[in-house]
């Protein structure tokens, strides 16, 4: 009986060392990745204060090229992008009245304003100095084309009665308008970084959970032939398991979000909800080492509120990759939190609705699931016993090792 032991010791001893170095590889990768997630933030920052050191006129700039146009005069605006309110389109003017189309944020116009006011004669008197916006050599498309002539001739005080001013563009316009902005292009390093980061910190989270594994189970070996000392380990506080829970949530909201921004198919989302209770489920039992109905409420709340956190988080990315990936120039992180709203569309709400709806309904199957696993092993424990005729002799079983160990005590 005593080899029995002994054998048993040795095959949970090996399966803890590999939970050991499973959890040692993780925590090196999850650290190496975090790592070269800062490396390539950092890089990214270098990028782009090179990229904006030395700007091209916009009149021989190529398309996406950091470049400046002179401004003497601005107009108001006269058109914006539908899904960005805030992004208007000015006319500008230099000393020698050469015309040019930048586009700004309103967040931006203050800078901007002496301008507007010297175009209709505002200003404070004295002789203003040209002002060099900064920004991106962005193409025109024909709709714009058509609607910066139509400003030009109202400035002119021309009439363009509805026709088509586009064949006529070429003549007052370069190719490219200026949309003001900076570090457009280190928004790629961003991504990247961000990537790493959050993927470090999954391996690294996932290495501590594989490596306590491995502590535990040494804990465990010291406390034996002291029972109470065991079971007062065991007693962790309920605060551990809830920590536990969030720490499961969180990890399970992050696959989600990576899993939404990523996946071209994002109604295929919310499968990653039942993951999400799970997770939480199993960390607040490993970190608790105690079945209690609190535990799959702790999951259950976690969870339902990873889901909420974590779609939020998923259309921010979603809307400040677009924005900065697209026409709109560099978007600040904090305007894209403010304008998020306006941002999403109606087939967009419908889909969150769809994701958000989707993944509460499969963590509460995980939640049903569970917990009828719980109350059915509560009834089975209240159960009366009942003398089976073919025990396999583990009554003899039990007797042997009751013996072995009073003799070793």
């Amino acid at each position: 009986m005593s080899d029995n032991r002994e054998e048993q010791v040795d095959w949970q001893l090996m399966i803890k060392i590999n939970e050991r170095e499973k959890g040692l590889k993780q925590l090196c990768v999850g650290a190496v990745l975090f790592v070269a997630g800062l490396l390539i933030l950092a890089a990214g920052v270098i990028y782009g204060l090179r990229e904006t050191s030395k700007p091209t006129a916009l009149y021989q700039a190529a398309e996406d090229d950091y470049a400046y146009a002179r401004v003497l005069y601005m107009s108001e605006s006269f058109a914006y992008y539908d899904q960005m309110e805030g992004m208007q389109f000015y006319l500008a003017f230099d000393s020698i009245l050469q015309p040019a189309v930048i586009c700004l944020h309103n967040d931006d116009r203050e800078s901007f304003q002496p301008y507007i006011d010297n175009f209709f004669g505002l200003s404070a008197g004295g002789q203003m100095e040209e002002y060099m916006a900064l920004g991106y050599a962005k193409p025109f498309d024909r709709e714009l084309e058509q609607y910066a002539m139509e400003a030009l001739y109202e400035v002119y005080g021309l009439e363009s009665n509805g026709e088509d001013l586009t064949d006529l563009f070429q003549d007052y316009f370069d190719g490219y308008y200026l949309q003001i902005g900076t570090n457009r292009s280190a928004f790629r390093f961003f991504q990247i970084a961000a990537l790493c980061l959050a993927v470090g910190l999954g391996a690294i989270f996932l290495g501590m959970i594989h490596y306590r594994a491995w502590t535990d189970f040494l804990k465990e070996l010291e406390s034996q032939g002291n029972p109470e000392v065991l079971a007062g380990r065991r007693q962790s506080p309920c605060l551990v398991g809830m920590l536990g829970a969030l720490l499961g949530a969180v990890m399970g909201g992050l696959l989600w979000t990576v899993v939404g921004t990523l996946s071209s198919y994002k109604f295929l989302n919310f499968w990653v909800g039942i993951i999400i209770y799970f997770l939480s489920y199993s960390i607040y039992g490993f970190w608790r080492q105690r079945e209690e109905l609190i535990r799959y409420i702790a999951a259950l709340v976690c969870s339902l509120m990873s889901i909420a956190a974590a779609t939020y988080i998923q259309w921010t990315w979603i809307y400040y990759s677009d924005a900065n990936g697209g026409v709109f120039g560099y978007i600040p992180l904090e305007r894209v939190l403010r304008e998020l709203t306006s941002y999403v569309t109606d087939s967009d709400w419908k889909l969150i609705r769809f994701e958000v709806i989707g993944g509460a309904i499969l963590v509460l199957v995980g939640f049903v699931i569970s917990l009828s696993t719980f109350i059915e092993d509560k009834i089975k424990t209240h159960r009366p016993k009942t003398i089976q005729k073919n025990s396999g002799g583990i009554a003899e079983k039990a007797k042997a090792v009751q013996t072995l160990e009073e003799r070793e005590s």
